[in-house]
């Protein structure tokens, strides 16, 4: 608060000149009257402004300055209002205060309010404020005499608030403690008022009070002959206190003052000591510093009193939604989806940092550690399936999921809510390349294959790393070594390229049938006698003879098949037929396999795309500097691998930000055009123009929820494109074809009713007769974790035992009450086998009961609260003074469980 630069002329009232005023003189609020000059009936006699005739001598004020003016007789009460005295600003607003009449004088006081921890008063800082005193024609408006008699000129002045906050007493404020009045037998938690002197900025104490706040409450032990032990380590009461304003004093000269009240958010425990301390940090409004006080209150002994904490499950306020499947409603009932969330959070920095930029989590050999895992206990993850209590992918975080040996999908079952605003990518693998600086491919992506090798016969390149649970792309042909195809009766001739692997689907697919032939197929050799034919020649020098490429793997449609117009001159191969289209999108199939579910059914990975054969394009065909063998042909360029498969199956909601990506797609092509990364710094065709690959198809994904799915994000499952030739040097040669493209992938969103929200981007565009349906499918597991419990004490109390009512059917009859009191008959909710099982944890919590004490370890999970040796180890042995508890369900066994309540029991 600022302070004020200096005192004002408060101290008496100043003598009006123009009135001119005689008569008895004395108190200005005395009822005797005073005559006014020049024959008035009633007159101001006096301000606090120095009023005048041309105006006011003071122009400045504070904002909290009380306005004091005396009339020459009694004031009527009804005749004050803020239209008798107006006090406005230029646009009319009054400021904040009340009219106070006392005999013959009227006093304005401003007002004093804090909200959100500000604190205002009646005038606003630096504002202009017209005071205006109706009289002359006005005057039947304006202020009257208790007789009756008005102003017979009207009166004003303009004052500006910019003299800060006045202090008007010129004293640091005080403290007295007003409650409780008897401080050596107190409540156990007494209600604690503290009055100020006068007003003090409240500003700091309108959070919770703490051990740095200007105001402390703290808790001590008393020692043995009942005194206040400073020795020992006080506990900060950490309530939130009430503050507001009094008025103290007389009639007519009463004064604001502060008043805190502050009631502990714990039960406290008997037979303790509460220090209240208001320190030098507490201010008045002015900035001067309070006097320090201490004030000592003693409770008197405290009893034994029984806890019970009772949970009914009315509605979701009391369960953790992250990390929470299902619903409480008249009841806690099971996700639809969700799984145990055995695996603990999932946390993208447990996964192995590559050299994109991404975390990768390996499907086949992925390790949970005890410390990460929700149970304590160690996991090996070999089949690409994690069990989370929730999924969330920051903004900005990039996560691939893999699966080099196995090559499994990866799926992710969440018992609370997925929250994707980074990217999960399964695309195949681009194939390599490197970037030339000069023309004619400067800056493109150009293949860094060597097609010919050095006076070998080379292998064809491998096809394209699918995305993980997808189909590789196929191997290029291996170069022919021009003495005619290999011909194994059975087997292609060796020189063609390989087609790409089919999309992958699970053992029990309903149209399994209908797989083969969907990978992309393959270029083939070309001439197909496998021999050297020089002759005819393109360019006067180049053999003509180019195997167009491989064609693009299908899924939700056919692949396409490699295009190109050959130059003049030039024969080009049969091209292959294009990967066929799977009918994924004929769900439900029309007779399903058993136990068939939509994971069966969407989880499929994309195909590859077709290799490149050999051919001897673009090699030296003119007799006279005719290269020959091992030079005369090119293998062939791979296919790109297909799109991978992901599965999201949340007890939760799921949900794709704006920012989120979810991306499944083909492999990237490149460009070929003979250049070699070993020679850059010229165009040459060292590395031979080599026939195509073709492109894989996207891969999948699967979202399922027990609640909802919104996608306001970008989810791409489009096909990968094929490579090509082109931008090749002698022009002659500059053989422009494109390996056939990958179809799209296929996405489906599953939640009960019509709860998918789709608002953002996808590939294949979003068909909600296609994309999306009703959820149909059941996890054999779902949980739930409650918020933190508080018994609202501040030392942690006798834990004693739980119980837990259980309507295993759902038909609304409780068939069991599980306890952990360890009496005969009696049974802890504990089998896996059983319907739920009920695990607690406690720990300190902070005095709302909200969240552990910053720095307060989080105890283990237990099976109970109580301990004792029919009990084992409760979170009694854990010295909490609150808990959370944690619900799985066994929804395989028991599909309709419902559970109806949670008692748990404690005393102080």
């Amino acid at each position: 608060m600022r302070k004020a630069r200096s005192s004002l002329v408060i101290s008496g009232l100043l003598a009006l000149v123009v009135a001119g005023c005689s008569g008895s003189g004395g108190d200005s609020t005395s009822s005797l009257q005073i005559r006014c000059a020049n024959g008035q009936a009633f007159c101001i006699i006096s301000c606090d402004l120095g009023c005048s005739q041309t105006g006011c001598s003071v122009s400045e004020i504070a904002e909290n300055q009380r306005l004091r003016f005396a009339f020459s007789d009694a004031v009527d009460p009804a005749s004050v209002n803020n239209a008798s005295i107006s006090i406005r600003t230029v646009t009319g607003v009054p400021p904040d205060g009340e009219y106070l009449v006392s005999g013959r004088e009227v006093t304005f006081v401003p007002s004093v309010r804090t909200v959100g921890g500000v604190t205002t008063f009646g005038f606003a800082r630096n504002e202009s404020y017209i005071i205006t005193l109706a009289g002359g024609n006005t005057a039947a408006q304006g202020v009257r005499s208790t007789a009756g008699d008005t102003l017979s000129a009207e009166f004003s002045c303009t004052v500006l608030a910019s003299r800060g906050i006045l202090d008007e007493d010129q004293l640091p404020p005080s403290a007295e403690l007003i409650s409780p009045t008897n401080v050596l037998e107190a409540p156990v938690n007494p209600t604690i008022v503290l009055r100020f002197s006068e007003l003090i900025d409240t500003t700091p104490l309108q959070g919770p009070l703490t051990v740095s706040s200007p105001m402390r409450v703290i808790l001590r032990q008393r020692t043995l002959i009942g005194a206040c032990d400073y020795d020992s380590d006080g506990v900060s009461l950490e309530g939130v206190p009430q503050v507001s304003t009094e008025l103290v004093g007389q009639t007519g000269s009463q004064r604001p003052v502060s008043v805190v009240t502050f009631q502990s958010p714990v039960q406290l425990p008997g037979n303790s000591c509460i220090v209240v301390s208001v320190t030098a940090d507490l201010r008045d409004i002015s900035g001067r510093a309070a006097v320090p006080a201490n004030f000592e209150i003693l409770t008197v002994p405290g009893i034994s009193v029984p806890i019970t904490i009772n949970e009914l499950f009315l509605n979701n306020n009391g369960f953790d939604p992250l990390v929470s499947g299902g619903q409480w409603n008249n009841g806690a009932r099971p996700g639809q989806l969700g799984g145990d969330g055995r695996h603990g959070r999932f946390d993208h920095t447990h996964g192995t940092p590559n050299s994109a930029g991404e975390f990768e989590f390996n499907n086949d050999n992925f390790v949970v550690t005890p410390a990460r895992s929700l149970t304590g206990l160690p996991y090996l993850i070999t089949d690409g399936k994690y069990y989370f209590t929730d999924f969330v992918i920051p903004e900005g975080v990039k996560v691939r999921f893999v699966s080099p040996v196995n090559n499994v999908p990866a799926q992710i079952f969440v018992r609370g809510q997925a929250d994707i605003r980074g990217t999960i990518d399964v695309s195949g693998a681009e194939m390599p390349f490197w970037i030339p600086a000069i023309a004619p491919a400067a800056g493109q992506k150009v293949s860094n294959f060597d097609s010919r090798g050095v006076n070998i016969y080379q292998v064809g390149q491998p096809g394209g790393q699918a995305g993980c649970g997808g189909g590789r792309g196929g191997d290029g042909g291996a170069e022919c070594r021009s003495t005619g195809p290999d011909i194994v009766p059975g087997f292609p001739p060796p020189y063609d390229g390989k087609p790409g692997v089919d999309v992958r689907v699970p053992a029990a697919h309903a149209y399994g049938g209908q797989v083969p032939g969907t990978g992309g197929q393959p270029g083939v050799l070309n001439p197909a006698s496998g021999l050297t034919i020089n002759s005819p020649v393109i360019g006067g020098l180049y053999r003509p003879h180019f195997s167009v490429g491989g064609s693009g793997g299908g899924y939700s449609g056919p692949g396409t098949q490699p295009t190109g117009v050959p130059l003049l001159g030039v024969v080009f191969s049969p091209a292959g037929a294009p990967g066929s289209a799977f009918p994924v999108s004929l769900y439900p199939p029309p007779v399903p396999p058993p136990d068939y579910t939509a994971l069966d059914h969407f989880l499929i990975g994309g195909s590859g795309g077709g290799g490149g054969g050999s051919a001897p394009f673009g090699t030296q065909g003119l007799a006279a500097v005719a290269t020959t063998p091992p030079n005369v042909y090119q293998s062939g360029h791979g296919g790109t691998g297909g799109g991978g498969a992901v599965a999201i199956r949340t007890g939760g909601t799921i949900v794709v930000g704006q920012t989120g990506v979810l991306r499944s797609k083909g492999g990237a092509g490149v460009l070929i055009n003979g250049d070699s990364n070993v020679t850059p710094a010229s165009a040459d065709l060292n590395s031979g123009v080599s026939s195509p690959g073709g492109g894989g198809s996207g891969g999948s994904f699967l979202l399922q929820s027990s609640v909802s799915v919104t996608i306001n994000g970008a989810l791409d499952t489009g096909g990968g494109t094929g490579s090509r030739t082109g931008f090749i040097t002698p022009t002659a040669v500059n053989q422009v074809t494109q390996a056939g493209n990958g179809s799209n992938g296929f996405y489906q969103l599953q939640s009960p009713g019509p709860l998918v929200s789709f608002a953002g981007t996808a590939t294949p565009t979003f068909n909600p007769a296609i994309h999306s349906g009703p959820l149909t499918d059941r996890d054999t597991g779902s949980g739930c974790t409650s918020t933190w419990r508080t018994s609202t004490l501040i030392f942690p109390p006798t834990w004693l035992r739980y119980e837990l009512d259980v309507d295993q059917d759902g038909d609304g009859v409780i068939d069991t009450t599980y306890t952990d009191s360890g009496l005969p008959g009696t049974f802890k909710a504990n089998d896996p086998n059983g319907p739920v099982v009920i695990l607690f944890q406690g720990t300190r919590l902070n005095q709302a009961g909200t969240e552990p004490l910053p720095g307060e370890p989080i105890r283990p999970w237990r099976d109970g609260v109580g301990s004792g040796p029919l009990q084992g180890q409760g979170i009694n042995v854990d010295s909490s003074t609150g808990f959370r508890f944690m619900m799985t369900y066994n929804t395989g066994l028991f599909p309709n469980l419902v559970v109806r309540a949670l008692r748990v029991f404690a005393q102080t």
